[in-house]
């Protein structure tokens, strides 16, 4: 890490995976994952839950989907938390897509690894990937060992918590290449967020097209604290998308 870069850019690049959750619309997702929408025909007010696990390669996955429209992943933070916190609170987005939770590895029911050192940014993008491509295997249900995995979280961030990173993600540094990101992105944050929200203005600034939305009167949880704005602000991004 360069020690001449802009202290808010040196921790854009860690902070932005973990900013609050990221969600991404990918058009090949429902085929990967149950591919039909949860809402059964005939009952409207119904919406059938599908669980179970992806092998991402060797790593057993746990994933929860349900909803109706094109498929939104969201993924927790932490590390080391797991889909739960966000439920019910995103609940409204199933309306109008399928959400697809996962709990990342050694996070909720993902099962512990033996070897801490896998936790890693890496290691966890392969097994997004391995959730796009795969069909679950939904007879396998290990013990979950609670809803936040402590020793990934500390594996990753470090000894010293999130503001001294000296943990496996000593390795990840974007800033660099924030610029190269060309999707439709929608960037959101608090006004009170731990996460200063300058961060969140730089990202806006690097990200061709990238749409801001700072919730007033919210820390980091955004979507409990202002659940109506938050809400409305991912179905509008998704709407001017389709």
């Amino acid at each position: 890490m360069c020690n001449t870069m802009n202290p808010n850019y040196r921790n854009l690049g860690r902070l932005m995976g973990y900013f609050l959750i990221l969600a991404v619309s990918l058009s090949g997702l429902g085929q990967a994952i149950a591919g039909n929408d949860s809402k059964p025909r005939g009952h409207s007010s119904v919406w059938r839950i599908d669980e179970g696990y992806v092998d991402a390669h060797g790593v057993f996955i746990y994933y929860k989907s349900f909803g109706c429209g094109p498929p939104l992943l969201v993924l927790h933070g932490g590390p080391g938390a797991s889909h739960d916190y966000l439920l019910p609170h995103l609940v409204p987005l199933a309306r109008r897509n399928r959400l697809v939770f996962i709990d990342e590895r050694g996070g909720g029911k993902s099962p512990k690894l033996e070897n801490p050192a896998q936790y890693t940014v890496e290691t966890m993008v392969e097994d997004i990937e391995a959730v796009y491509q795969n069909r679950p295997d939904a007879n396998y249900d290990p013990n979950s060992d609670g809803n936040f995995a402590w020793d990934v979280y500390r594996e990753m961030w470090g000894s010293h918590g999130e503001f001294v990173i000296d943990g496996n993600m000593t390795s990840v540094e974007y800033a660099d290449r924030v610029t190269s990101i060309k999707v439709p992105t929608l960037i959101t944050v608090g006004d009170h967020d731990e996460c200063d929200p300058s961060l969140a203005r730089d990202m806006n600034a690097l990200i061709p097209g990238s749409k801001l939305v700072v919730f007033p009167k919210s820390g980091h949880m955004t979507f409990v604290d202002q659940p109506d704005l938050f809400i409305e602000a991912v179905q509008s991004f998704l709407s001017a998308g389709r």
